[in-house]
């Protein structure tokens, strides 16, 4: 009985609309142009809620900057899968051996950030079988130790996945002063990154201890090209930067490359280098070493492990598309491998790095995954939040101390806060 009431209903209202077509037409018209006034009213309020974070974006860097006086190049890019957002500010160098002013696609050295790309290409590789996380330096580089003289340095039986994770018990060489003094690189045609090996000061120690050391990531560099038979410069482009459309990145930049649109490393009196000046206005390392064609000779020095030069925006995509479930479905597996790396790290973990990536938490219940990239002159950072799913970039040519000022935390946490308003 109910059916037949329903279905006598439906057959009133269809003779309804049949019966009064023009009365239908007008309805339909006004609901059109009702829906019409609200997607028109959402729109503005979508575009207004985007002006009023631009104008909090704007004030909160530019506080940071006046905060600790910067006066080098800043760039900062906050990326998800429906928003950008970029800010620049600075010069190139402040010393006017370059007075260019920082733009959305000037260069930056992203230092430690690259090697995110590194361990994103092993693990492809693993995936495709090509080699595996235990496989050990000896079975790609036999001759490695006797070849360069460093048999005190280097433990053979390390496995790939101990060089990804820092604890292959081999040192850092990055510290060297003579690494920039001797300028080993520059005026040789022929490259060799194994070279840098040389340079570590350090003797092995026992695997499985952590020691934060670049090295791992040379040696990681060279069984990519040893595995796939291409540069690595090569390897990235198939696989990460045509793919991504990541026009401004490169791998340790060619000797032909417009080194003016560099933004150069800044320190201050009171760092390492005993540096001498007022204490207002930062010092172009390119000054200290001018000798040695600094900005050439720092991508040169670090290689797989820090020497690849990039942009807040490129960074900032790349980061996204590594970590976030809307990335590129190329990238899923390795994905979901990298956040396993990190993900039993807890709140106040030390030295929570996985493969090339590392965990920090802004408070108990707030993480993120990336990389810092700091080095003298430079501080840098690249950290995706799942909460928000959005990937923020800060690329800093200035750093005021050997403690880490101006602490590029401070953006990021203030920045987060933003966004989740």
């Amino acid at each position: 009985m109910k059916t037949i009431v329903y279905l006598l209903f439906i057959s009133l209202i269809i003779n309804l609309f049949s019966a009064c077509p023009q009365w239908h037409a007008e309805y339909e018209e006004e609901l059109f142009e009702e829906n019409e006034k609200q997607h028109m009213l959402i729109r503005h309020l979508q575009e207004q809620e985007a002006l009023n974070r631009k104008t909090a974006v704007d004030a909160t860097i530019n506080n940071y900057i006046n905060k600790y006086n910067i006066k080098s190049a800043v760039s900062v890019c906050v990326y998800g899968k429906d928003f950008r957002d970029y800010w620049h500010s600075g010069l190139h160098s402040v010393q006017k051996l370059n007075e260019t002013e920082c733009t959305r696609n000037s260069f930056h050295y992203i230092y430690s950030i690259s090697k995110t790309f590194v361990a994103s290409k092993i693990l492809l590789l693993e995936k495709a079988g090509s080699l595996s996380l235990n496989d050990t330096i000896s079975d790609f580089f036999p001759n490695l130790c006797t070849d360069y003289n460093i048999a005190n340095y280097i433990n053979m039986d390390a496995t790939i996945e101990e060089l990804l994770t820092h604890k292959s018990g081999i040192c850092d060489f990055t510290s060297n002063s003579k690494l920039y003094s001797e300028n080993p690189f520059i005026s040789n045609s022929e490259y060799d990154p194994l070279v840098l090996l040389k340079y570590i000061e350090h003797v092995k120690q026992g695997r499985g201890n952590f020691i934060y050391s670049s090295a791992n990531y040379i040696l990681l560099g060279k069984i990519i090209e040893s595995v796939t038979g291409k540069s690595l410069q090569t390897v990235y482009n198939e696989d990460f930067l045509t793919p991504l459309n990541l026009s401004k990145t490169y791998i340790s930049a060619p000797y032909d490359f417009d080194y003016q649109k560099i933004c150069h490393p800044h320190v201050y009196p009171g760092t390492q280098l005993n540096l001498t000046g007022d204490t207002s206005t930062p010092i172009d390392l390119c000054t200290v070493f001018s000798e040695t064609d600094f900005i050439k000779i720092t991508g040169l020095s670090s290689w797989a492990a820090g020497g690849m030069l990039s942009n807040a925006g490129d960074i900032a995509k790349w980061g996204y598309n590594l970590f976030s479930e809307n990335g590129i479905d190329e990238l899923k597996d390795i994905r979901e491998e990298m956040l396993d790396s990190v993900k039993n790290y807890e709140y106040g973990a030390e030295n929570s790095f996985g493969y090339g990536c590392r965990k920090i938490f802004i408070d108990e219940n707030h993480w993120l995954i990336g990389h810092y990239g700091r080095s003298l002159g430079s501080e840098n950072l690249m950290f995706y939040t799942p909460e928000l799913d959005l990937c923020i970039t800060i690329l800093l040519s200035e750093n005021q101390s050997i403690n880490g000022k101006p602490d590029v935390d401070d953006l990021l946490k203030e920045l987060m806060k933003l966004f989740k308003m």
